[in-house]
């Protein structure tokens, strides 16, 4: 499940997403150490038959990266699992890491001067929303070493 936050800070399903991570984090370490489900444990679990291994589509973002850890800046990338979405605070955290949002696909950035920034760098507005009739706007800071400049 993806957590949003709305404009007004609100998360929806925060309490829910935050109770299923700490049951399976809490398993996963119990299982690191080498314990595993007794019978009794698996007595009330559901049961699968006929199983077999799938796929299904989870929610992500997909867009050009700067800055990341291990990818070439500008290159093109689909995310882990997005798990928080927070595009009126500029934000999302997906499986592994935290991300800056800048502008979304569509969208024409306008370049603002710089001040005080690393000259590597430019401030930019853009439009991330429409909530009441009034434009959501936030600013990015982006690595203008990148392929988009």
């Amino acid at each position: 499940m993806t957590i949003i936050i709305m404009p007004n800070g609100t998360a929806l399903h925060m309490d829910q997403e935050l109770h299923l991570l700490t049951e399976l984090q809490r398993d996963i370490a119990r299982i690191n150490k080498g314990w595993h489900p007794t019978p009794q444990d698996l007595a009330d679990a559901p049961v699968i038959e006929h199983w077999a291994l799938g796929g299904r589509m989870q929610p992500c973002l997909t867009g050009e990266v700067y800055g990341h850890p291990r990818l070439r800046s500008g290159t093109k990338s689909v995310t882990s699992q997005l798990h928080l979405f927070a595009p009126h605070h500029g934000y999302a955290r997906t499986l592994s890491r935290l991300y800056r949002l800048g502008p979304p696909a569509g969208n024409e950035a306008r370049e603002v001067p710089q001040t005080r920034r690393p000259k590597s760098q430019t401030r930019e507005r853009f439009v991330i929303g429409d909530v009441d009739g009034k434009g959501l706007c936030n600013w990015v800071h982006r690595d203008v070493r990148g392929p988009h400049l």
